[in-house]
């Protein structure tokens, strides 16, 4: 009797050393999960790097150890990714029968650069001009101010840019008329967002044009003017 309490206390001793064992595990797991969603999230968020932000959130889906109210916050920020990744290749978007295409990335970082560069952002410690100075003449009486800046909201806002661009599809040298397509990826600027319409495939995407750009699929899909 007493070798068998003996073994019991043995294997009841060793079931609770398994069992904090594996709940510290699991505490572990979900913790690292917990991180790599919080990096996913920084990366997409604050730094744009959306490839790195897709791999963290691929990890977090990934583990089967991961919460599940995490793991599908996860799935999300990763089909956004997704989708951000996709529509940042905007020439892939424009028509196949583009003359010339021109495309500019985050757009705001240089009209910000710029405006800095023409002195029309003025940082806290900028000088003070005299309230007496009329600015620089235009001529007709118009002056332009010499305290003149741009505020530091716009630029802001024209950060979250993520890119624009162009495309050249017709010239009519008869009319001396030629037609194209603008495609902008918003950002996170969702004021432009319900400025022009969304493109038909990638709802990230606006178009401003006689047409949709298609992507490089079958010619059937290719709208028309």
């Amino acid at each position: 009797m007493m070798a068998r309490a003996y073994w019991m206390k043995r294997w009841s001793l060793l079931a609770a050393l398994m069992w904090v064992s594996a709940t510290i595990n699991t505490a572990v797991a979900e913790e690292a999960a917990q991180q790599e969603f919080q990096r996913g999230y920084f990366l997409q968020t604050h730094e744009h790097d959306l490839a790195g932000a897709t791999t963290a959130f691929e990890t977090v889906v990934a583990d089967a150890d991961a919460p599940a109210e995490l793991r599908a916050m996860a799935k999300a920020r990763l089909g956004q990714c997704r989708e951000e990744l996709a529509a940042g290749d905007l020439a892939r978007l424009m028509p196949p029968d583009t003359i010339a295409y021109v495309e500019i990335t985050r757009p705001g970082q240089h009209i910000e650069r710029l405006l800095r560069m023409t002195g029309l952002i003025r940082g806290p410690d900028a000088a003070r001009v005299d309230s007496k100075s009329q600015g620089v003449s235009l001529g007709n009486g118009f002056f332009f101010p010499d305290d003149f800046s741009v505020s530091p909201a716009l630029i802001g806002e024209l950060n979250k840019l993520s890119g624009v661009a162009a495309a050249l599809t017709s010239i009519d040298l008869k009319r001396e008329r030629a037609s194209g397509v603008v495609v902008l990826n918003p950002g996170d600027d969702n004021f432009l967002r319900g400025q022009v319409r969304p493109h038909d495939r990638h709802p990230n995407v606006l178009v401003r044009g006689p047409a949709q750009p298609a992507s490089p699929s079958p010619r059937e899909d290719r709208p028309t003017s």
